[in-house]
């Protein structure tokens, strides 16, 4: 490389015959010695290596890398388009859920609380909520499917007893003492 001279590799891809940078690329400059010129992540063009290219657009890292929670197509020599997963009814790396925006399931691909939901990767999650799942989780006094002697908000009814061990569902039934003559 002489003075003057932005980058010189013979002529060889990266630098142009006038020795200046072509564009995406970047050059090493040392005196004496021939540069070495490597297409830039963030040109705008999937270049061998890239798993993405957008020219530094949303969904993209500047290290061309397919951001969390997107999805890019990619062909050779043309820009990247990336658009987001979160939303889409499939759960992709780095959604805890994603069940095509319903219920359950929250604008971030997180799961809303009070709701359970599946997360298969590859497959649209099932998001019910915690109470009336007929299994009891932690928080809950009962559930046991919305059935008598359970309430809605996974509270017991007056006049009942219920099991609470976690992971079943509850069993409940009057009990005597209640202050009321029950049938049986």
């Amino acid at each position: 490389m002489d003075a003057g001279e932005a980058c010189d590799n013979g002529n060889q891809l990266g630098c142009s015959i006038n020795c200046a940078i072509d564009a995406g690329y970047s050059c090493t400059a040392t005196a004496g010695v021939p540069s070495v010129c490597t297409l830039k992540c963030g040109n705008g063009i999937v270049d061998p290596g890239e798993a993405c290219d957008n020219g530094n657009k949303l969904g993209c890292t500047a290290s061309c890398a397919v951001d969390t929670g997107y999805g890019c197509t990619t062909t050779a020599g043309l820009p990247s388009v990336c658009t987001l997963t979160c939303g889409n009814g499939i759960v992709d790396a780095g959604e805890t859920c994603d069940n095509g925006k319903k219920a359950g399931c929250l604008t971030g691909c997180t799961v809303d609380t009070g709701y359970l939901c599946t997360a298969t990767p590859g497959y649209a999650s099932v998001c019910v909520l915690k109470c009336g799942n007929g299994i009891v989780d932690a928080g809950e006094a009962c559930d046991n499917g919305k059935k008598v002697g359970c309430l809605a908000g996974c509270t017991v009814d007056a006049g009942y007893g219920c099991t609470t061990t976690l992971g079943i569902p509850s069993v409940c039934t009057l009990y005597c003492g209640n202050g009321i003559v029950d049938a049986g």
